[in-house]
């Protein structure tokens, strides 16, 4: 069981363009706090209604059918950990007090499909990783 909680707000930079600061907290299978920053630039920074995808913590909107075109989506944040249900205290790994992550991506949205490709970067998480992780991200959505 997980239950997440996040404050943000829209910064508008203009017709196309936004950032979005924001905090979280997590409880439950994992415990953590974190602070970030997104950016959208296209027509997807109209979008009134935001989430985030728990493991790239990449920006995602519900609203991208009803808004077509192409935007850049970038972000970075940082959290606290606190603990994990994944890396319980007695293993054989220790948990990375302080995680952060960072993200770029294109969405392209048609009336036919909606495609999002990207990048993301995290930090170590736990002490023994030998380096970072960086993760590919592709969407591919049909509209019907």
């Amino acid at each position: 069981l997980r239950v997440g909680s996040e404050i943000g707000r829209v910064v508008t930079l203009g017709p196309t363009h936004m950032l979005r600061p924001y905090i979280d907290a997590s409880f439950g299978a994992d415990q953590s706090a974190g602070a970030g920053l997104d950016f959208v630039a296209g027509p997807l920074a109209g979008a009134r209604i935001w989430t985030r995808d728990v493991v790239t913590g990449r920006l995602l909107t519900p609203q991208v059918n009803q808004i077509g075109g192409t935007s850049w989506v970038a972000g970075w944040d940082v959290r606290a950990v606190e603990k994990s249900v994944h890396f319980p205290d007695h293993s054989a790994v220790t948990l990375a007090p302080i995680q952060k992550r960072a993200r770029i991506g294109v969405q392209v949205s048609s009336g036919v499909a909606n495609f999002f490709f990207g990048q993301a970067w995290m930090s170590p998480t736990f002490e023994e990783q030998a380096e970072p992780q960086r993760l590919g991200m592709l969407s591919v959505a049909f509209i019907f």
